[in-house]
């Protein structure tokens, strides 16, 4: 075997050992810092859409910010417009770089990399208009709406009570940025009373989650209504959302608080530990987005399904 297929043939090796390394995956994301949280490496990013990201940064991450290219994550603010490198790891998006805007433009002017970063970004907003397209997609199937007449109100806790034409009981968070309206005009949850009648339009959130093997049992019937248990069909780490498939067959997306608790063969673990397949009994907080009383139409009342 002559030297130059010899060489020829380290130059491949060379080449197959980059290519296994590399990030094939990886791409890129403009928008605004939402929040930072230093201590768990997290950051959630706002897009030209408006719509958040949330990203685990990678240990060896590469922060640039403003003059500093040794910055750290904790240096950046909320506002900043920046661009993030990421690939998929486990469902989770892992930032591996992150560039302020400034940062990233005197970049592009050294390198010449411009053209091509125009490219990138096309295909970007081509990729966010099919996300926001699926997103609201699913914000329709997991908005429901609640009839009956006002049991309970704990303004202070920003929670109530509503109970039902069959005398169940069901307990909504009011949401932060909850519309509230007395025969039409906007009041606050302070100003409802009981024995109103209200309609609530509501989201489910999966405050709990045990996935694997469980205990888990309950006399409680309140707690009871509140489980949801089924088989996971998909997880979306990076949005905090999961797909279940309940016993009927039918598929119900929630999202996941940000504190949720998840655990996994009794063991604690997070959103990215969940998988396909997995059986699940979570436990739901009804979420309330509008609150409306006085003389509504009729509406579907709650059930342990949905």
């Amino acid at each position: 075997m002559n030297r130059f297929s010899l060489y020829s043939k380290g130059l491949v090796a060379v080449a197959v050992v980059a290519l296994s390394t590399s990030p094939l995956f990886a791409t890129n994301v403009v928008g605004t810092v939402k929040s930072v949280t230093a201590d768990k490496n997290q950051l959630v990013l706002t897009d030209q859409n408006g719509k958040d990201w949330t990203f685990q940064v990678g240990q060896n991450a590469q922060i640039q910010a403003a003059t500093n290219n040794q910055a750290k994550l904790a240096d950046l603010r909320a506002g900043q417009t920046v661009n993030i490198t990421y690939d998929l790891q486990n469902n989770q998006m892992v930032a591996s770089a992150i560039r302020s805007q400034g940062q990233q433009a005197a970049q592009q002017a050294q390198q010449g990399q411009q053209p091509a970063q125009q490219a990138q970004q096309g295909q970007q907003t081509a990729r966010q208009a099919d996300q926001k397209d699926a997103a609201a997609q699913q914000g329709k199937e997991t908005q429901h709406q609640a009839r009956g007449k006002i049991e309970n109100v704990k303004a202070d806790q920003q929670w109530f009570t509503v109970k039902d034409e069959k005398g169940h009981e069901w307990t909504f968070h009011a949401g932060r940025n909850a519309r509230i309206e007395a025969n039409g005009k906007e009041t606050k949850l302070a100003d409802l009373q009981q024995g109103q009648d209200v309609t609530v339009s509501y989201r489910q959130v999966l405050t709990e989650i045990q996935a694997g093997k469980t205990n888990e049992t309950t006399d409680n019937q309140q707690a009871k209504s509140q489980m949801v248990r089924g088989k996971i069909q998909s997880v979306e780490a990076g949005q905090m959302q999961i797909r279940l498939r309940d016993q009927d067959g039918k598929d119900h997306t929630f999202q996941i608080g940000q504190n949720a608790r998840v655990q996994l063969d009794g063991r604690n673990a997070t959103v990215a530990d969940l998988q396909q397949g997995q059986e699940v009994t979570a436990t739901r907080q009804m979420v309330a987005n509008e609150i409306r009383t006085g003389n509504q139409n009729p509406n579907p009342t709650p059930n342990q399904n949905r």
